[in-house]
């Protein structure tokens, strides 16, 4: 049976193969900027713009990789593309990029950590699972607010988005202590909402909608 590919340090490999070593540095600080974009009747939605934040986050992160914006949008197509056609009609893929910092060396025990480091990129999708989202769109979802807040742009910019987020973790599961089908909302430090665990969040107010810049 034929299986997906992801793209991995440069290879393309069956997505069963798609793994990281013990020592990467997204394992062990969680150094890792990422992008989710999906596709809408099997072609990716704004992929260009994904890519862009992609490589905005890695330059706040100090990521250097030798893979264009170009090459990373033909790479990505090329997933894509082989993984479609393993989907039934109708179904649709999320994409995932990310990159971590790369090999930790002293956890590697290559040496004494001070060479350049090079990323760890990585390109892989998933099937949708749209059913899982159906009653929410058809007849809404109750959100609930936990203890933990989100973490302050004074921390790290929200600007860059990135796979840190035990912050998630841990609210996900304090709000499903109280209704396990909940959306999570967090809220900033002084209370203000901020953004679900799983999506942004926008208000409609007088017919007007209201949205962070």
């Amino acid at each position: 049976m034929a299986e997906p590919i992801a793209y991995l340090k440069g290879k393309f490999i069956p997505y069963s193969e798609a793994v990281l070593p013990v020592y990467d540095a997204g394992i062990v600080l969680g150094a890792t900027v990422t992008e989710t974009t999906r596709t809408f009747n099997r072609k990716p939605f704004m992929l260009g713009e994904h890519v862009d934040r992609l490589y905005r986050s890695m330059k706040y992160a100090r990521f250097e990789t030798a893979i264009s914006p170009k090459e990373m949008i033909d790479i990505t197509m090329k997933v894509i593309d082989h993984n479609l056609n393993l989907l039934p009609e109708k179904k649709e893929l999320g994409v995932i990029h990310f990159a971590t910092a790369g090999t930790f060396s002293i956890y590697a025990g290559t040496s004494a950590g001070t060479e350049k480091m090079e990323p760890t990129v990585c390109v892989h999708t998933f099937e949708l699972p749209l059913h899982l989202w159906a009653e929410g769109v058809r007849y809404g979802v109750h959100a609930v607010t936990p203890s933990n807040r989100h973490i302050p742009p004074q921390c790290i910019d929200p600007k860059m988005k990135y796979r840190s987020r035990m912050h998630y973790w841990l609210a996900e599961k304090e709000a499903r202590m109280v209704d396990p089908k909940a959306a999570v909302l967090l809220l900033d430090l002084d209370g203000n909402i901020a953004e679900f665990t799983g999506a942004n969040l926008l208000i409609v107010k007088d017919g007007t909608i209201v949205s962070p810049t």
